[in-house]
């Protein structure tokens, strides 16, 4: 049996994570974006992203869901903008094509550099 965090935990454990360091300890710092999957025997989905810190290899951030999607992803983005400030380097790998053309175009609005790992 498989669990889904609803809106209101997932945002809890996003604000703990946000202000469980200072803020200014991020500022600059590079972030690691990944995401597995699962099928149930039911054959319905779920998706999981992190968002890891590099430097402190501290989670920042885990969003549960049907669907993984660039809107997902910056609205995480969002959430931890709000209580830590930006990196200035976002890490993701080759998987993550899918949803790479709204992702760059949200980190070149905010000045954030995305590599993506081959």
């Amino acid at each position: 049996m498989g669990t889904t965090l609803g809106f209101i935990e997932k945002q809890t454990l996003i604000n703990k994570r946000a202000h469980s360091v200072d803020a200014s300890e991020s500022v600059g710092h590079e972030w690691a974006i990944g995401g597995t999957n699962a099928s149930l025997e039911c054959g319905q989905r779920h998706h999981a992203l992190y968002v890891v810190d590099i430097s402190t290899h501290n989670c920042l951030a885990i969003d549960a869901g049907l669907s993984l999607s660039a809107e997902g992803i910056i609205n995480v983005l969002e959430q931890l903008k709000l209580g830590r400030g930006l990196p200035t380097c976002i890490h993701v790998d080759k998987s993550s094509g899918s949803f790479s053309n709204g992702l760059q175009n949200w980190c070149d609005e905010h000045n954030t550099w995305l590599y993506q790992q081959h």
